[in-house]
């Protein structure tokens, strides 16, 4: 389990990937900056608010970040993997820990180096 600050930044993270807190979350500071402001070890209030198929994926998104959270050497062969076979779960995991990150970490340069790849059987396509 991640320490408590990393915790509270992975559950920001995921519940702003499902759009809660610019659609309907209760409080009005996290509306109007469509980013979660909960700045405690308690959930984000919207978590109450999300249907049970919203918040199941809420639950698969915040474990598969946890599991990579201290593992990002994995995360990026996994986000290479998942940009392969245009995974959207893999890559929403990929970038809710890379949305965590100071600005100057390796994370915002590899992701989106392996994103803006070309796909595997678009490289040696000719015109023949």
């Amino acid at each position: 389990m991640p320490d408590a600050r990393l915790d509270e930044a992975l559950q920001r993270s995921c519940i702003e990937m499902i759009r809660c807190p610019g659609t309907f979350c209760p409080r009005r500071r996290c509306r109007r900056r469509r980013r979660c402001s909960v700045g405690s070890a308690a959930p984000p209030p919207c978590l109450a608010l999300l249907t049970p198929p919203e918040r199941q994926l809420y639950d698969r998104l915040l474990a598969k970040t946890r599991y990579y959270a201290p593992r990002l050497s994995a995360l990026v062969t996994a986000h290479i993997g998942a940009t392969a076979r245009q995974d959207v779960f893999a890559l929403a995991v990929a970038e809710c820990l890379r949305r965590i990150q100071p600005r100057t970490h390796w994370l915002h340069r590899a992701l989106p180096f392996w994103a803006n790849r070309d796909a595997p059987d678009n490289r040696n396509s000719h015109d023949g």
